[in-house]
């Protein structure tokens, strides 16, 4: 799950019981006709996937390069 769709308290208690949080990385920019948060979109789908195998939250880091 993604952490900015958890509570503090709920967030709190994950990292204490699994110890780990899955940090993505996505950059803003231009991709000609595809989206300009392609790199985002990719990750964040990734992070999504493992974050469900493994049981631990996520949160993705937009980067923009304008």
């Amino acid at each position: 799950m993604n952490i900015k769709h958890m509570s503090w308290q709920k967030l709190k208690s994950n990292i204490k019981s699994k110890g780990l949080i899955l940090i993505g990385f996505g950059a803003i920019e231009d991709h000609g006709v595809l989206p300009m948060g392609t790199d985002a979109i990719i990750v964040e789908k990734i992070l999504e996937e493992v974050s469900k195998n493994l049981n631990v939250p996520y949160l993705i880091v937009d980067i923009s390069f304008f």
